[in-house]
C-alpha cells in the first residue's frame, strides 16, 4: 500500500479521500492525499487539503505576454514561461516522525 498519493485535480482528491476512508484508511495518519490543482470547495473539507495554489492573475498575466508578443513582433521575446504554484501545506500530509 502506498504512502502517499498525488492526485490530478480536485475532484480526485475527493474520489480517492473518500474511497479510501471506505477501506478504512485514515488521511493522513496511514495515507498521505495531495491535490496538484485548487477548487473553492477543497476549502471546506476537513482536514483541509494539502494541494498546489496558483495565482489566476499571474498566471494570465504570463500567458498573456507572448500573445501580445507575437502581435507585436510576430514572434515571442522568451520562449517558455515557468510558472510554480505556491504549496498550501494543509491537513492531508502525515507528519514526520
Amino acid at each position: 500500500m502506498p504512502t502517499a498519493l498525488l492526485v490530478a485535480n480536485a475532484y480526485h482528491f475527493l474520489a480517492v479521500s473518500s474511497y479510501l476512508t471506505q477501506m478504512g484508511l485514515r488521511v493522513p495518519q496511514d495515507v498521505s492525499v495531495i491535490s496538484r490543482d485548487e477548487d473553492m470547495f477543497l476549502s471546506y473539507l476537513v482536514p483541509s487539503p494539502s494541494r498546489y495554489v496558483t495565482n489566476p492573475q499571474l498566471f494570465a498575466k504570463l500567458l498573456l505576454r507572448p500573445v501580445l508578443d507575437i502581435l507585436e513582433n510576430g514572434r515571442p521575446a522568451q520562449r517558455e514561461v515557468k510558472l510554480m504554484p505556491d504549496f498550501v501545506r494543509g491537513g492531508t500530509i502525515a507528519r514526520q516522525g
